[in-house]
């Protein structure tokens, strides 16, 4: 009737006018994300974040995590989940007729600040990118991507029977845990701790002097480093050379933690130096922890030709 030009009716007029009203919640949170992505890029302009500091907010972030997935899976303590309820009674009780349209688009744009793991993990990319066009692209990207997965969780949630339901959030709260475990060994990396797992299984390479500076190779291929361990000299200028042409997203961020370095891979091959001052394990990744490297520092003898 639509399509005719004819005006619905009956149920059918009352779906389309729910389903409208409804549309306000997501266009309040693609505007509400963009807006406040693009403060946050122009905030961390300002602040410049360390790389352990980004570190830290990942493993706060992935504590976060864990405690929704525990609050999905049904593990949350009694206490906390009666504060929760409160304040979701509170808040959908401002839902009052006739302003349904204005408290929609603002209850959209305040999910913002939701304690999720995945919006705050590209709130941090949000604020190391330096820019309010950059974060303000981010934050939307975001939530345009995520309205089709929220609407048919939504609509699953509606029609399920309550044994469904319980059977929709434990594989949700198990994916959350997941995911918060790998949030949390990215952190981890970020912080400047040694890797949990990845490159240290893999076999070192080395690389060779030219003039008093020892010089290894590295190339970035997708999310991995090739090689993904190397060796260096204690106390010899060291020069990296990262081949990133076919580094996409974070992975266009060169990061060794310990040493508080950050480089953009913006071209075909990027210089990093710097002297290993200490002997043992000196991770490397990119910007939010998802890449695995390693340069194992050792005496300079045990490198030379015997």
């Amino acid at each position: 009737s639509l399509l005719a030009g004819r005006a619905p009716r009956g149920r059918s007029a009352a779906l389309c006018r729910g389903l409208a009203v409804l549309a306000w919640f997501p266009a309040g949170r693609l505007v509400g994300f963009s807006v406040l992505g693009g403060l946050i890029g122009v905030l961390g302009r300002q602040l410049s974040l360390s790389v352990r500091a980004s570190g830290w907010m990942l493993l706060i972030l992935a504590i976060m995590m864990v405690a929704i997935a525990l609050d999905v899976l049904g593990f949350m303590p009694q206490r906390l989940s009666r504060v929760r309820d409160r304040v979701s009674a509170f808040v959908f009780s401002r839902l009052k007729p006739g302003h349904e349209r204005i408290s929609l688009t603002v209850f959209g744009a305040l999910t913002f600040f939701l304690p999720c793991g995945f919006t705050q993990t590209v709130q941090i990319l949000a604020l190391a990118s330096g820019g309010f066009w950059q974060g303000a692209a981010l934050l939307g990207v975001f939530a345009l991507g995520t309205m089709p997965v929220l609407t048919i969780m939504g609509v699953t949630a509606n029609r399920a029977s309550k044994a469904g339901a319980e059977t929709v959030a434990r594989v949700m709260g198990s994916i959350i845990f997941m995911m918060a475990i790998s949030q949390f060994h990215n952190g981890w990396k970020l912080a400047g701790f040694p890797t949990l797992w990845g490159a240290q299984t893999s076999e070192a390479a080395q690389g060779s002097y030219e003039r008093g500076t020892y010089v290894v190779r590295i190339q970035v291929q997708g999310t991995e480093y090739q090689p993904a361990r190397t060796r260096v000299p204690l106390g010899r200028p060291v020069k990296i050379l990262v081949e990133g042409s076919e580094a996409r997203g974070c992975m266009r961020s060169f990061v060794i933690p310990k040493y508080n370095i950050r480089t953009e891979l913006t071209g075909p091959e990027t210089v990093v130096e710097f002297t290993p001052t200490q002997l043992g394990a000196v991770p490397f990744t990119c910007a939010m922890g998802m890449g695995d490297g390693l340069i194992e520092v050792v005496p300079e003898q045990s490198l030379l030709p015997s």
